[in-house]
């Protein structure tokens, strides 16, 4: 079993563990629920017992992140990064850039940390995603830009400006492990036979990161497949274009 309650700081700051190392340390209720969080559980193993098969006969199982209290996997990464703040950033609060998920999961766990928490959106912002990023106890700041591309930029500034703790939705250690690394390690957990794959929606990539890591780790024939969809193709541009 993955487990190494020792990777995780105290309240006091972060001790030296970064990169894939992170990632097959942390087990599921360590990083989801974090040294501070006892009795709090964001498991959601109980729902992913629908299978269901095709018309090849495959076996099929849904690993139902929509059950979560914020409604995605994303509040499973914040989780994970709150314990590695120091005092003082706790003091300083944290702030990110959001359409929606990443807003909203920021929001849920930093009130229960008891540290401020600002998200920037973009001003195209849907009103009940809006509404939902108050409602868990965030400062919002609609910008004035409609792309997130924009928004994610203006937000990075603000973070310069106030000394807050930008908290990117993709391009940190902490948010991957949480948010793919621990999904993944439940489903490795859960199933009793390895998967051949896992089908995994990529948008910024932090959650197939942290699925990636853990699969070559735990079970590297099984393989991960990325989707887009036509709507929002950003990867799969890329993979046309050789940019990724």
């Amino acid at each position: 079993e993955a487990r190494a309650v020792s990777t995780l700081p105290d309240n006091g700051g972060p001790r030296a563990a970064h990169g894939p190392a992170l990632f097959t340390t942390l087990h599921p209720h360590d990083a989801v629920i974090g040294p501070s969080f006892a009795g709090w559980h964001f498991d959601d193993r109980q729902a992913d017992a629908q299978k269901h098969h095709d018309h090849d006969g495959a076996q099929v199982t849904f690993k139902c992140e929509n059950l979560q209290h914020t409604g995605s996997f994303k509040v499973r990464g914040p989780l994970a990064r709150f314990p590695w703040l120091t005092k003082e950033e706790r003091m300083m609060g944290v702030l990110c850039a959001s359409a929606g998920n990443h807003g909203k999961g920021l929001a849920w766990a930093a009130k229960r940390y008891g540290v401020h928490c600002t998200v920037c959106v973009p001003k195209t912002i849907p009103e009940n995603k809006e509404k939902a990023i108050r409602k868990f106890g965030a400062s919002v700041i609609k910008t004035p830009h409609a792309s997130y591309d924009e928004t994610e930029k203006y937000a990075i500034e603000q973070a310069k400006k106030t000394g807050r703790v930008w908290i990117s939705p993709y391009d940190d250690d902490h948010i991957q492990a949480g948010n793919g690394g621990t999904t993944a390690l439940e489903i490795f957990e859960d199933m009793h036979k390895k998967p051949d794959c896992i089908v995994v929606p990529v948008g910024g990539g932090g959650l197939a990161i942290g699925m990636g890591v853990v699969a070559k780790e735990i079970s590297p024939k099984t393989k991960i497949i990325g989707v887009n969809t036509d709507a929002s193709p950003g990867h799969w541009l890329s993979r046309q274009e050789k940019k990724a």
